[in-house]
């Protein structure tokens, strides 16, 4: 049961006895009203313990990661696709099914990704006749968050990793900056061994399990 103000009026006859020195009585059930009255007229520290609940919560933190992504897309060129019954549509519904953030953005889109296994862009010959990162250091120098910068090609072709030589339009370069914050609460459970609560004055202090 709630511990009474006899009890803590006994505890004062202790602490008087000794003479100079300040009591902490500690209970892991609770203190009766005149119990916390006498407690804090005789200025006695009471205190409860206890275990946290499984759903309490003592805190939560907050991330907040930015990065400044530069998206590398083509413009597969449309007589290549139906030649090889390459479905453009059916491939940007897939990007729209796995990047719900930015569905909208890929139900739209006119350039998509492509997995290339090198750097370069050829022209029908097999001729290289420019290369990724070279457009790309070209960008660089003008980004900011929004830029978009297209590289047109008349004859132009990168070796994809699944498809083989692609026939591509255009290369895009477009730059991104992306704020991502995610908030998640500290399960008690997880951290805490035991809560210490000032029955008066309403402090927490949390004996940690580690």
């Amino acid at each position: 049961s709630n511990v009474s103000i006899a009890k803590v009026r006994d505890f004062l006859s202790v602490l008087q006895d000794i003479g100079d020195i300040r009591g902490i009585m500690v209970t892991r059930k609770g203190y009766q009203k005149g119990a916390k009255k006498f407690a804090e007229y005789y200025n006695i520290s009471l205190k409860q313990l206890r275990r946290p609940d499984w759903d309490e919560s003592i805190g939560d933190i907050t991330t907040i990661v930015q990065c400044d992504p530069v998206h590398r897309l083509f413009m597969i060129d449309k007589e290549w696709a139906d030649e090889h019954d390459f479905s453009i549509e059916k491939y940007r519904q897939r990007h729209v099914n796995m990047y719900s953030r930015k569905a909208d953005y890929w139900r739209t889109a006119t350039h998509l990704p492509i997995e290339t296994i090198d750097d370069n862009i050829r022209d029908s010959h097999g001729n290289i006749i420019n290369t990724i990162d070279s457009l790309g250091l070209m960008f660089l120098e003008k980004q900011k968050p929004g830029t978009i910068i297209l590289f047109p090609f008349k004859d132009g072709w990168v070796e994809s990793r699944y498809w083989g030589p692609v026939r591509i339009n255009e290369v895009k370069f477009e730059y991104e900056h992306i704020i991502q914050q995610t908030s998640f609460n500290l399960a008690a459970d997880d951290f805490v061994e035991a809560i210490l609560e000032d029955a008066l004055g309403g402090k927490t202090d949390y004996v940690p399990k580690y």
